[in-house]
């Protein structure tokens, strides 16, 4: 594996120091960094140079897979979600895929629940006040006494539920794979979707993308919404429809979009949310922890090396 060119296209994989990557350069000599993320004309540049790549939130298309076959043989995404990857022709080409499915679901749990906290206390609309030399001693509420949806029960569904079942005060919980309307304890596991748009006082998305759950937040749905409700993303930009958030906004069935994850976040700027005062946007830090960074990373290295292994 030492004569194998490797291409590493993650920022965060590349900010921290440590055991990933000292496990990377101790199994491959030839490794390349070129942070991203890169759309795919940035990509075509790295095509048909390298045998393996750890990538980001990079744009992999069909088009750049086909002018790096034969050399291309492992793609290790840093990370868990596909939805950028052509995973159909990564499997045509016989190109192994790995990604870090798990690693990271409590370190976005976390970052999901300060959001949550966030929402209720006006925490980001009072810091922006006093930056502008405004004291205004906003009232917020409690999480005790709110009602929180989560749509997706993935890991990161699960481990969230699991930080708020001790703080809050009912729980509603929406797959599309749970099949049984059921109560434990505070958490109900609906499987009407309607239930949550109409119960909870903060919604968190932890969906993964897919064609069922593109611009699954629509202006239908908005208006289903309890008045001046929270709605929390951490899954993917694409989830929610703007001009549906927009209208929310105006309409007052929403309070605050506090989303760490944008559509286009390359050209982030030219998100119609960006610069609106009730919209908070954090630049897709959720798993952005130096502990998380170095765990993912290591799962990142050791897929890697596996599907060299597998050849």
């Amino acid at each position: 594996m030492n004569q194998m060119n490797i291409l590493v296209t993650s920022p965060s994989f590349m900010k921290v120091d440590g055991e990933h990557k000292n496990l990377l350069e101790t199994h491959f000599k030839n490794i390349d960094y070129f942070p991203g993320p890169h759309d795919n004309n940035s990509m075509i540049k790295f095509a048909n140079l390298y045998d393996g790549i750890i990538c980001g939130d990079d744009i992999i298309t069909d088009e750049f897979i086909k002018k790096s076959v034969p050399k291309l043989k492992v793609v290790s995404k840093y990370g868990i979600g596909l939805d950028k990857i052509d995973v159909k022709s990564l499997e045509i080409n016989n190109i192994r895929l790995f990604n870090c499915a798990g690693v990271n679901s409590l370190t976005v749990a976390e970052h999901a629940l300060g959001s949550i906290i966030s929402g209720l206390r006006n925490t980001f609309l009072s810091v922006i006040d006093t930056h502008n030399s405004v004291w205004n001693r906003l009232i917020g509420r409690d999480l005790s006494t709110s009602k929180i949806g989560i749509i997706g029960y993935g890991n990161v569904g699960k481990d969230l539920e699991k930080l708020l079942i001790p703080l809050a005060n009912e729980l509603f919980i929406y797959d599309i794979n749970l099949k049984d309307h059921k109560k434990i304890n505070n958490s109900n596991y609906l499987n009407d979707i309607k239930e949550i748009y109409k119960n909870a006082d903060v919604i968190c998305l932890c969906l993964s993308l897919n064609k069922n759950t593109s611009g699954l937040i629509n202006d239908e749905v908005v208006n289903l919404f309890k008045d001046e409700m929270i709605l929390i993303n951490v899954s993917r930009g694409e989830i929610v429809n703007e001009m549906a958030i927009l209208n929310g906004i105006n309409n007052n069935k929403i309070k605050y979009y506090i989303t760490d994850v944008l559509e286009d976040e390359i050209n982030f700027l030219n998100s119609k949310l960006v610069n609106n005062n009730r919209v908070f946007i954090t630049p897709h830090i959720a798993s952005r922890t130096s502990d998380n960074i170095k765990n993912q990373g290591k799962m990142s290295v050791e897929n890697l090396i596996k599907g060299f292994k597998m050849l």
